[in-house]
């Protein structure tokens, strides 16, 4: 489902929040939207260009997970352990000892950005990842080793956050949580101002109840219907034969 459209920007809400960019990945500044009936098909327009969009929903990378697998009876963890977040979020973080049958001597937090600068989080300010200002020493008196670290969400893509954990008996433990900030680009965007008459932009977009086309309303409070063409084909690979769903004069291969 779609959860909102402002004058700025526009974000689709499946499950998550995905922030929609045009192909050249710019955010997208909306008009209307139009959900093809009986399909999975976001139609987006602004004043010159219609958008095409599926709400389908990337899963954020496992490959970043580089620690956790060596330590898979880890003590001590990273809540909540959620997948998305908003673009612009301020994601709290808690860190506890979940089974204390070990004495901390410290930890430290650790977070990788999608540009791929890592820092440490101490107390709500960052330090580079080598500082000794990062670490917090001590065994916790309950089981949440500190305050609630909070980190604003202001880059696109994966952060991957990092909890070491040192223990009395020399042993060292790590818990991971990777958060994406996902966004989505078009299947597919084309320009609409020349099915529209001379002087007159897109205001709003629709689909047709009896035919299913969609219609673009224009400036000019008149709807104009759009037939959609279909580029589909069957291969057989055979017979090295391709049949298409509509009729072509020719066809040839373009190198």
């Amino acid at each position: 489902m779609i959860d909102r459209i402002t004058g700025l920007a526009l974000e689709l809400k499946t499950d998550v929040y995905q922030t929609l960019l045009t192909s050249s990945g710019v955010a997208l500044t909306p008009l209307d939207i139009a959900i093809r009936p009986y399909s999975n098909l976001i139609y987006i327009v602004d004043k010159d260009t219609l958008y095409i969009y599926n709400d389908a929903i990337k899963l954020p990378s496992r490959k970043l997970l580089d620690k956790v697998v060596s330590t898979p009876d880890r003590l001590s963890v990273i809540e909540p352990t959620v997948k998305w977040a908003k673009y612009g979020e301020q994601l709290k973080l808690n860190l506890y000892f979940a089974r204390p049958i070990n004495a901390i001597t410290k930890h430290k937090l650790l977070v990788k950005y999608p540009s791929a600068l890592v820092s440490g989080i101490n107390d709500g300010t960052l330090y580079t990842p080598t500082d000794t200002k990062v670490w917090v020493t001590g065994d916790p008196k309950n089981r949440k080793l500190r305050p609630t670290e909070t980190v604003k969400l202001d880059q696109f893509g994966e952060y991957l956050f990092t909890l070491e954990t040192h223990y009395k008996d020399n042993t060292i433990d790590y818990d991971q949580v990777v958060v994406s900030v996902p966004t989505k680009k078009p299947l597919a965007e084309m320009t609409v101002h020349h099915f529209l008459p001379t002087g007159t932009t897109v205001s709003g977009i629709d689909f047709d109840v009896l035919t299913g086309k969609l219609r673009l309303l224009a400036t000019n409070k008149t709807r104009y219907l759009l037939d959609e063409h279909k580029d589909l084909m069957l291969v057989d690979f055979t017979n090295k034969q391709l049949y298409f769903h509509e009729n072509y004069d020719s066809v040839r291969v373009i190198k």
